[in-house]
């Protein structure tokens, strides 16, 4: 089959299709993104309690997860606070106040002379004068030539007291333009305070860096709050220059952490300290876990407040479990909606610094998958998790999450439906002149067998695959713009869904629904097409752009930019169910049979409670519609 005939609406509709009800599901000023439905709870990625300064400890890209249930309306935030707390992890203020500053002092010998140009003409070793160098005395060299040329220098006498390098001169010798640069070898002997800070509550930690040398300690003397001296406890080895140095500030503010069900849900502070300029970092230690972050505010020169700070991104959720990526230890968190329980997915230990180990999280029952990075910042693999497993000590935990499979080559974004796992993955893809890869596949596992596949060989770029029941879709790339594309699991089959001009991506199923994203002149719309009947219709036409749609229950949900920052919007199915099929067919000869009814136009029955159906011209009452069709109890008739 091939291909989804497409009908065009109106120009200027928002709602093209009258089959779908829209409804905006949240609108504000900040940017809502990534939603992802199941049932009647929709989640998705929201900004506003972002604070869009982006300090280093929190991502520009990151912000909350909130959960909204399309009937009730009662919409809530995911815990921002990590998971797997088993204690309350201390909590501790750095920064934030009037640091002292300061100059290192080095002294040491000459250790050698780097000749950066050898002039000509020497007839005889030139003479090597040092001179400068801060106050250091008695260094010697002897100059060796070759050729004419001064090819280096031999240190006779490294001298002692040079806090710099000093100058290098050549004279004599019958030549000329010979000149170099020397390399001294110090320790640290002192810091010259510049500035003694305000208002330290404790004595400052003294670090050294750069210099080129190693070792350096130093303890701080503070007198009133600042910062009066420093006492050298080791003056290190090798420093060719001043090392920097930097004092750390603690204005004397404390507080604890509270934790509920594994989550830091706050800091109590216990002291506001004092002279406080600005905010100080919150650093978060032990506790059992990690993935929390928070900033501090200053009233009055103290600290006043602390909050929890968004890190969530990339959600994805089934049923009550709803997952994500935590950018702060780069882990994936899921909650369960009804028990409140948050956890990690993985054992695998934190790393700040790989923002990336594990992300793009998709959720099928009690199974989470994610792309993981573990094993390399450059290629990813596929984990998962079964929830359903017993749970175990944090060490072993890792005994639970399962590859699939590690290789070098990069696999990621995959998703899952009951036991088969699809993704994209390079392993046959191929590098251009400029660097760029290209023939991504999709592949695919069956948990239950064990067996691995080839979903798509074509040389074309293949992505962003989802799995529903039976037949895996993707973005196809092969025909020179991106189509929508299945495949039959059963049958081994595969079927061009799109074949417009315009680009289709970002696609969804269910069932026998599919949606998708469609550019025309340039604006992004959401479309939506039956695989049974090869309908395909817009379902938005306005000037702004759609995009990111998700389906489930027969609501599609999309991002919407309609009001100029990105918006949540969703559309339910409410076409009238038409009886097309009975069964038992004919005359219904017992009170205990029931009448079953299907969609004519091939939709979902998305009309959950009583349906209103015609028969023959006549209401049928007590109807109820599933996801299966229409059922109807015989004293209805």
């Amino acid at each position: 089959m091939c291909c989804l005939a497409l009908a065009v609406p109106a120009a200027g509709a928002s709602l093209a299709n009258p089959e779908f009800a829209e409804t905006p599901v949240i609108t504000t000023t900040f940017d809502q993104v990534n939603p992802v439905i199941s049932g009647d709870n929709i989640a998705w990625q929201d900004y506003r309690n972002k604070s869009w300064g982006c300090p280093a400890a929190q991502n520009c890209l990151a912000g909350d997860v909130y959960v909204k249930n399309l009937v009730s309306g009662t919409e809530s935030r995911m815990p921002p606070g990590g998971a797997g707390y088993t204690s309350a992890p201390t909590v501790y203020f750095s920064g934030g106040g009037n640091r002292a500053t300061g100059t290192a002092v080095i002294s040491g010998p000459v250790s050698k002379v780097t000749v950066t140009a050898g002039g000509s003409g020497y007839t005889s070793a030139p003479t090597v004068t040092f001179s400068g160098g801060g106050g250091g005395t008695g260094a010697t060299g002897t100059a060796t030539i070759t050729g004419g040329v001064v090819t280096g220098v031999t240190i006779t006498s490294g001298g002692s007291g040079y806090s710099s390098a000093p100058t290098v001169t050549f004279s004599g010798g019958g030549g000329t333009g010979a000149a170099g640069t020397a390399t001294i070898s110090g320790i640290v002997t002192g810091v010259n305070i510049t500035s003694g800070g305000i208002g330290n509550a404790a004595v400052p930690t003294v670090t050294f860096s750069s210099g080129g040398g190693a070792g350096a300690a130093a303890t701080a003397i503070v007198s009133g709050g600042v910062v009066t001296g420093v006492t050298v406890t080791n003056g290190g080895s090798n420093y060719s220059s001043a090392p920097s140095v930097s004092f750390s500030w603690y204005g004397g503010a404390t507080g604890t952490a509270v934790v509920s069900n594994g989550i830091v849900t706050g800091v109590n502070i216990t002291s506001g300290g004092a002279n406080y300029t600005s905010s100080p970092a919150v650093i978060f230690s032990g506790g059992g876990s990690s993935g929390v972050t928070a900033t501090a505010s200053v009233s009055g020169g103290a600290v006043s407040a602390v909050t929890i700070t968004p890190n969530a991104m990339d959600p994805d959720m089934d049923g009550n479990l709803v997952a994500w990526r935590n950018w702060a230890n780069g882990k994936i968190v899921v909650r369960n909606l009804s028990t409140g329980v948050q956890q990690h997915t993985s054992s695998q230990a934190s790393d700040p610094n790989n923002f990336k180990q594990m992300t793009t999280p998709a959720v099928s029952g009690n199974i989470i998958v994610w792309t993981d990075y573990r094993a390399s910042s450059d290629y990813g693999d596929i984990y998962m998790r079964d929830l359903g497993q017993p749970a175990e000590a944090p060490v072993s935990l890792a005994s639970t999450d399962t590859s699939i499979p590690v290789t070098k080559k990069d696999k990621r974004n995959p998703d899952i439906d009951g036991n088969i796992v699809v993704w994209e993955d390079m392993r046959n893809a191929y590098q251009d002149a400029n660097g760029w890869w290209h023939n991504p596949d999709i592949y695919m596992k069956n948990l239950t067998t064990g067996v691995e596949q080839a979903v798509t060989t074509d040389m074309g770029d293949q992505y962003y695959p989802v799995v529903a029941g039976n037949r895996v879709f993707w973005s196809d790339y092969r025909n020179g713009n991106w189509d929508i594309y299945m495949y039959d699991i059963a049958t081994g089959s595969e079927t061009r869904l799109t074949n417009s001009s315009y680009d289709q991506s970002w696609v969804d199923v269910e069932g026998d629904l599919v949606t998708w994203k469609e550019t025309r002149s340039g604006v992004e719309d959401i479309y939506f097409g039956r695989i049974s009947t090869g309908g395909a219709q817009a379902l938005t036409a306005d000037a702004a752009a759609q995009k990111l749609p998700a389906i489930d229950g027969g609501r599609i949900v999309w991002m919407d930019n309609r009001n100029g920052n990105w918006d949540i919007f969703a559309a339910a199915d409410v076409a009238a169910p038409v009886i097309s099929s009975l069964s038992p067919g004919g005359t219904i000869a017992s009170t205990s049979s029931t009448l079953s009814a299907s969609y004519a136009d091939g939709g979902l029955g998305v009309n959950a409670g009583t349906a209103a159906v015609t028969l023959n011209g006549s209401p049928v009452g007590g109807c109820s519609a599933t996801a299966a069709g229409v059922s109807c109890p015989v004293t209805g008739l």
